[in-house]
């Protein structure tokens, strides 16, 4: 008997205790815990249970539990942003897209993955995390006609900025923007990917001039007039650089006069240059306007008296090559 009793007495006690041998023998319920443990039940259970970054604040609380998302530019440059802490569970916020202080040079931010070889997003703006994560920036490159610039300044690091107006970019990933060469204009105001050459006759007066809708607005300045041109020659535009600007393509047809056997044109110094040869009997060619004439040759006649004893005299004739003679 006296046994029995020492071992209810052994029970008691362990039951207030809690030890782990006799907790489930004595099943006692809990209705609130300390601080340092959370309840499950009506079971407390310390703190550690619930997980790394886990705080209990006692009571009937539940843990608070949060995970730390950080960022990695993945091939960005700048100040990557600072690590964002969140509940463990609930919606997390991510870091703003349109930050300034990080880029990529001809690239724009399209969102966050969780690999750094990712091209296509999977985080955004928010998204639910149930432990620490580290998040890779993931790039698209600037298509043609836009640029990001190689600095994170004024520039948001998810926009591309359009090619300004008198301004071109030629193909994608670009980190800048070229100015339209003399003698050609951007082709749209925005965002262009080329300029346009000017008409034939027609130049600009410096680089980086605008779009305009009608060609001879655009190229306001008009070459020296060249005499004699028939036609202007039409430039051509090739990597920012127009060739043929202001230069002849077509000269008046050259025309025979007196005594010309041939005439041709050429172009020399971007002039018309008109020459050509005389037929026999005629010399010195000569150009008027696009007419190549010659001038006749003079001939003399001389006088004989042919006879023995003769005297007197006679003057002698002259005559043009080409006229009659008396």
């Amino acid at each position: 008997m006296l046994k029995f009793i020492r071992f209810l007495a052994v029970l008691w006690v362990s039951c207030f205790t809690v030890t782990s041998v006799f907790a489930a023998t004595c099943d006692r319920e809990y209705d609130s815990c300390s601080t340092g443990y959370f309840i499950s039940g009506t079971v407390c259970n310390p703190c550690s249970d619930a997980g790394t970054g886990c705080t209990c604040a006692g009571g009937t609380a539940a843990p608070v539990c949060t995970v730390t998302i950080s960022y990695n530019l993945n091939g960005g440059s700048g100040t990557a942003p600072s690590a964002t802490t969140c509940t463990n569970g609930s919606v997390c916020t991510l870091t703003n897209m349109n930050a300034t202080t990080f880029y990529r040079a001809g690239y724009k931010l399209i969102g966050w993955s969780t690999s750094n070889t990712a091209t296509t997003a999977s985080y955004a703006t928010s998204w639910t995390f149930t432990s620490d994560t580290t998040l890779y920036a993931v790039w698209s490159k600037c298509s043609a006609g836009t640029y990001h610039p190689n600095s994170s300044a004024g520039t948001a690091a998810n926009v591309c900025t359009n090619a300004g107006d008198g301004y071109f970019v030629a193909s994608e990933g670009a980190n800048s923007q070229d100015a339209c060469a003399v003698g050609s204009y951007s082709e749209k105001s925005s965002a262009s990917t080329k300029c346009t050459a000017c008409p034939g006759g027609r130049t600009t007066s410096g680089t980086g001039t605008k779009y305009n809708a009608t060609a001879n607005t655009a190229c306001s300045t008009t070459c020296p007039a060249i005499t004699n041109l028939a036609t202007w020659a039409t430039p051509s535009w090739s990597n920012n650089s127009v060739s043929n600007l202001c230069t002849v393509a077509t000269c008046n047809a050259c025309a025979k006069g007196t005594g010309a056997a041939t005439c041709s044109v050429s172009t020399s110094g971007n002039k018309c240059t008109y020459s050509g040869t005389c037929s026999a009997g005629y010399n010195s060619p000569s150009v008027s306007g696009t007419t190549i004439s010659c001038t006749a040759n003079t001939i003399t006649i001389n006088y004989n008296a042919n006879a023995t004893g003769a005297s007197g005299s006679t003057s002698d004739t002259s005559c043009s090559y080409d006229g009659t003679c008396t």
